[in-house]
C-alpha cells in the first residue's frame, strides 16, 4: 500500500501576519512530506484562489521538506492554506496527501491611555500648585506592554 503525509509548518512564525510582515511581497510557505513521496514530487498550495507550486527537495538531514513563495496579498485576503502532495509508486499506484493552515492578520496596534482624576478635582488650588511634583496616574490598555 502506498502512503503519503504533509504537513504545514507555522507560518511567519507564530502564525500571524504582523504589518511589517505584510509589507512584504511574498511569504514563504514551508513544511515536510513523508510517506513514499520522493525529492522532486510537486507540492501544490492553493491561497485566496491562486494555485502555487513547488518540488519537494530532501535537506541535509534527510528529511523531505518545500519551500514556496506565496503572494503575502493572497495571505491576507484569505487566511487559509491548503497544501497537497501525490506520492506514485512503480506500479503506478498513487495517494494524495492533504493539510490545511490558517493564520491570522493583525496589521494593527490597539492602544489606549485614561488619565485619573488630577489633585482629586482636576484643579489644582493653590497649596496642590506650590508643590515641586503634582502625581498624575493612569491606565494603559489595548496592546500596550509595561
Amino acid at each position: 500500500e502506498i502512503n503519503a503525509s504533509i504537513t504545514i509548518d507555522t507560518i511567519a512564525g507564530d502564525d500571524v501576519l504582523n504589518a511589517e510582515e505584510a509589507d512584504k511581497e511574498f511569504t514563504s510557505v514551508t513544511g515536510t512530506v513523508g510517506g513514499d513521496v520522493k525529492a522532486g514530487d510537486e507540492v501544490t498550495l492553493t491561497v485566496n484562489g491562486e494555485t502555487y507550486t513547488g518540488n519537494v527537495v530532501e535537506n541535509t538531514a534527510g528529511d523531505l521538506t518545500y519551500s514556496i513563495p506565496v503572494k503575502t496579498d493572497d495571505l491576507e485576503a484569505d487566511n487559509s492554506i491548503d497544501a497537497s502532495v501525490t506520492a506514485t509508486d512503480a506500479a503506478g499506484n498513487s495517494k494524495t496527501a492533504e493539510a490545511e493552515r490558517t493564520l491570522d492578520v493583525d496589521t494593527e496596534i490597539n492602544a489606549s491611555i485614561t488619565i485619573d482624576t488630577i489633585a482629586g478635582d482636576d484643579v489644582l488650588n493653590a497649596e496642590e500648585a506650590d508643590q515641586e511634583f503634582t502625581s498624575i496616574t493612569g491606565t494603559v490598555g489595548g496592546d500596550v506592554k509595561a
